[in-house]
């Protein structure tokens, strides 16, 4: 296991929206030292088998529907960076956890208050059952 690393980083830009194989996800472009890297990637929504809208069949990207696990997703990140809207991230400095250096980021937090999101906390918080295999 590789030592934890805090650094500083500045967000560059901002994702949110289904990813080209239609999975709604949020992305946070971050910037720090001489490195860029992103943070989230995670599935925000879930798919849904047979939908429907008004009786009619709804097909890819409508076959998936929004979760609390995504809502809290994204309203922790928020938190975490100390911003009432997604459009606030952009270029707003936080500090972010990662596995050794440069490794895959870990959590994110605020720039100067004690406040972190640690993704792989909220999926065992979500799903208990997976966490226990």
């Amino acid at each position: 296991m590789l030592p934890k690393e805090i650094v500083n980083a500045r967000i560059e830009r901002t994702q949110l929206g289904p990813e080209s194989h239609g999975i709604f996800s949020a992305y946070l472009m971050l910037r720090f030292g001489s490195c860029g890297q992103s943070f989230g990637g995670y599935s925000l929504d879930a798919h849904v088998e047979s939908p429907s809208f008004g009786g009619e069949r709804l097909k890819a990207p409508y076959d998936r529907i929004g979760t609390a696990y995504g809502m809290t997703f994204i309203a922790r990140t928020m938190w975490a960076v100390g911003v009432a809207s997604w459009e606030e991230l952009t270029g707003k400095y936080c500090r972010i956890e990662t596995e050794g250096n440069g490794g895959l980021i870990r959590a994110i937090g605020h720039i100067v208050e004690d406040r972190w999101f640690r993704p792989d906390d909220m999926q065992r918080e979500f799903f208990p059952e997976a966490s226990a295999a």
